[in-house]
């Protein structure tokens, strides 16, 4: 670009000015002659003196600014300065024009991934005004009336609670629904900026096709499990009439000894199945009011043969139990117990050590802790994921499913408690149950 009267005139000069002045900061010239410096043909307009200086980038020069007058001159240093400044601003002025162009860029390329999500997400400040939204979130702002009503301004009250609460740390997820028949898993993250919350990310993931495939799979596991019970219950019946039917061998014995075991296994394995697809039905919990004690003793008489066979000695400690009767799904928390006392003997060491014990004060709490093979820190994270399990080859020695962790924590959050777990490999596990105090008084 260009000004003053002559500047489509000497337009020409601007490649020549950028050959001379190549990777030199300035280039001043105070009486330039016709076939001198440029090499100019006579009759060829031209200025008699020139200043060019650089047009510094971040990293390589963005151009040259160069002045050009009538007459022959020699520029003060005060002058040089002059323009030394014009060209630093013309230089940021180019700097950020193209900073600009790329933040520009940059959102609009944001925008368009954030456009290609499915899922809505919506982007709030601290005033939970909502500073973007994709494609996705403008069907729920039109089929959701607090939406609708509080223009920019996230209004819907469960959404709000959400945000608030996991501002406090106590959820970041859960499911909620919006409108008259969506329901989403909202997931909530912090915007940071230097080390200050000042804003929120929230993501809602649409929960409609996930919920029915949990309940066609749930139909699907429900109708095998129960179908296997008919023909586990034909087998170990014939099995335990094998056994006073004729004189047997030795080796005979062992054989349908390994052939009941196996009965027993898979039949515990279908239990758990059918436990897990109760949970996930979430069919209503049947509040009782029963003798803790009895149950935990009546659960460790049902493993005593495993932990006999195991050498392991299973003890218990009530002592700080303030009454011993507690309101709560007896069954539920039964298979829970059931869970962890097996896990305790099937993954303890022989002549091992598993202690049980229940405290009572704003919260029922039980915990058991045995002296076991303990598990990795690696794996803690997933233990109460279906179907993990932490050594496959060590689970096929042991019968492991992958399934009574996972159990125990659905049936704790079932109940509205929760479960902990402490372990270091080779040391030991610990794991505790708890109960709030509305629903399990000790």
């Amino acid at each position: 670009m260009g000004q003053g009267e002559n500047t489509r005139n000497y337009a020409y000069l601007d490649v020549m000015i950028l050959e001379k002045i190549a990777d030199q900061d300035q280039l001043v010239l105070s009486d330039i002659k016709v076939d001198q410096y440029f090499g100019l043909t006579p009759g060829t307009p031209y200025p008699k003196s020139i200043v060019a200086l650089q047009l510094e980038g971040n990293e390589n020069s963005r151009g040259v600014l160069w002045v050009g007058f009538e007459q022959s001159r020699w520029f003060s240093d005060e002058e040089i300065d002059f323009y030394k400044e014009l060209a630093f601003r013309a230089a940021a002025s180019l700097n950020t024009k193209e900073q600009i162009s790329k933040i520009r860029t940059e959102k609009t390329w944001l925008n368009e991934v954030l456009n290609s999500i499915p899922d809505p997400i919506f982007v709030i400040d601290s005033k939970s005004d909502i500073v973007f939204q994709n494609l996705a979130s403008l069907d729920i702002s039109n089929s959701d009336e607090n939406f609708r009503n509080s223009g920019k301004h996230i209004a819907q009250k469960t959404l709000v609670d959400l945000v608030q609460r996991h501002k406090s740390a106590v959820e970041k997820e859960k499911t909620i629904k919006i409108g008259s028949d969506k329901e989403y898993r909202v997931e909530i993250y912090p915007v940071k900026l230097e080390g200050k919350d000042t804003g929120t990310i929230i993501y809602l993931k649409d929960n409609q096709w996930i919920t029915q495939a949990n309940k066609e799979k749930n139909e699907f596991v429900s109708n095998i499990s129960h179908d296997l019970r008919s023909p586990l219950k034909l087998m170990s019946g014939y099995t335990r009439l094998i056994k006073h039917i004729g004189n047997l061998s030795d080796q005979q014995i062992i054989l349908v000894n390994r052939l009941e075991t196996g009965i027993d296994d898979m039949r515990r394995l279908v239990s758990k199945v059918l436990d897990l697809e109760r949970l996930d039905t979430h069919i209503g919990l049947m509040y009782t009011t029963f003798d803790i004690k009895d149950m935990v003793n009546e659960t460790i008489d049902m493993l005593e043969v495993q932990a006999q066979q195991k050498k392991i000695s299973v003890n218990t400690d009530f002592g700080l139990i303030k009454a011993p009767y507690i309101s709560a799904d007896r069954v539920l928390l039964q298979q829970a117990v059931y869970n962890l006392i097996e896990n305790a003997i099937k993954y303890n060491v022989k002549d091992g050590r598993v202690a049980v014990s229940v405290t009572g004060g704003h919260q029922a709490r039980l915990t058991v802790k045995d002296s076991g093979i303990g598990i990795a820190r690696e794996h803690q994270p997933h233990v109460f994921e279906r179907f993990y399990r932490t050594d496959t080859s060590r689970s096929k020695a042991t019968g492991g499913t992958g399934l009574g962790l996972s159990i125990v924590k659905h049936a704790a959050e079932a109940m509205e408690g929760d479960i902990q777990l402490e372990s270091e490999a080779g040391r030991g596990t610990t794991v505790r149950v708890a109960f709030p105090s509305s629903k399990a008084t000790l």
